[in-house]
């Protein structure tokens, strides 16, 4: 049996790498923590004002991109948001590599950015539409806003994206256009892509992660996916069956078997942060618990500490070249989609 198990076991992580096709991709999402599923909070800049300016920084590790290329970039309305009428804003968009960290960011915009950065899009008016219901799906923005060059990106630097929103000539209130945004609470578990077998629940307490797996074939195969970053949906669909989806690059494989209920869980230490933020994405593989093909569970995103990984400092009713608020000390800022 413990052969056996041996051999399954193999065959489960050696799936991770065999060739498939590419399922619809998640818009790359920034920070990474945050693809295929909701911040869940919410902020009013970018687009929930008339008037304002601010500056986005987002550490590198959590940029995610795969592509150096970005021709377009968008902002989710938040969850909370059940309708938006449709408006004219006029925006302006500028992108840099910067070499500031969350802690040195200057109050002075123009010193945040390292070199010449890339006015993605010239101030001008972009149409939004209007919406008559809740946001449900992550992966669509407001609207997509193609940029007038691309801005192409240094992977791993961190960067700076700038806002100047003049849709009027005074601040005030832009009804219905609150932007998803990020918690700055540590220990956050977020789900995204849909099962095709089994359930992965993740939670974090005390200091410890547990992951739990219900749904597998008894006494047969699990297979962990621990990463630091993740792939493009990748489709099982040709080779195990439809809908099965692989998201997790994975740093670490753990195999281990499901119990006669075909469940398994297990937990371990994992200390969040003080000044960073950790983020760590897991999924699990397993057998189909009526057949022999090889299945996904959905994936789970868990964020540890409360800085390091966004920040921002902005005009809110003064405009001048320095900022009236921030940097702050701990994560903020809206989940920015780029493609």
């Amino acid at each position: 049996m413990k052969h056996s198990l041996t051999i399954a076991t193999g065959l489960l992580a050696a799936a991770v790498l065999l060739p498939r096709t590419i399922q619809a991709q998640h818009p790359v999402s920034v920070p990474e923590m945050y693809t295929g599923s909701f911040g869940q909070s919410a902020n009013s800049l970018p687009l929930g004002r008339t008037k304002g300016f601010i500056q986005y920084y987002i550490e590198g590790a959590h940029i995610g991109l795969r592509s150096p290329l970005v021709t377009q970039i968008g902002w989710r309305r938040a969850t909370s948001q059940t309708s938006s009428p449709a408006v004219t804003m006029m925006l302006e968009i500028i992108i840099g590599p910067t070499t500031a960290t969350f802690s040195t960011l200057n109050k002075v915009f123009a010193s945040n950015f390292n070199g010449t950065p890339t006015t993605f899009l010239g101030l001008k008016g972009v149409n939004f539409p209007a919406y008559t219901s809740a946001t449900t799906d992550p992966d669509v923005p407001g609207v997509w806003i193609r940029g007038d060059r691309p801005y192409i990106h240094t992977i791993g630097s961190s960067i700076i994206i700038q806002v100047d929103n003049q849709t009027s000539a005074t601040a005030g209130t832009q009804t219905g256009w609150l932007c998803d945004s990020i918690p700055s609470t540590s220990g956050l578990v977020r789900t995204s892509d849909a099962s095709c077998g089994g359930t992965l629940s993740t939670s974090y307490v005390n200091n410890a992660v547990t992951l739990g797996v219900t749904g597998a074939k008894p006494q047969l195969p699990i297979v962990y996916l621990l990463g630091l970053h993740l792939a493009a949906p990748i489709d099982f669909g040709s080779i195990f069956g439809p809908n099965c989806t692989a998201v997790v690059l994975p740093d670490i494989t753990i195999g281990t078997a499901a119990d006669a209920s075909g469940s398994h869980s297990f937990s371990f230490p994992l200390a969040a942060p003080t000044t960073d933020t950790l983020v760590v994405h897991f999924q699990a593989i397993h057998f189909h618990p009526t057949g022999n093909n090889i299945v996904t569970t959905n994936a789970t995103h868990l964020s540890l500490g409360s800085a390091g990984m966004c920040n921002y400092l902005y005009n809110w009713t003064t405009f001048t070249t320095t900022a009236q608020y921030g940097p702050y000390t701990t994560n903020r800022g809206p989940v920015h989609l780029l493609r």
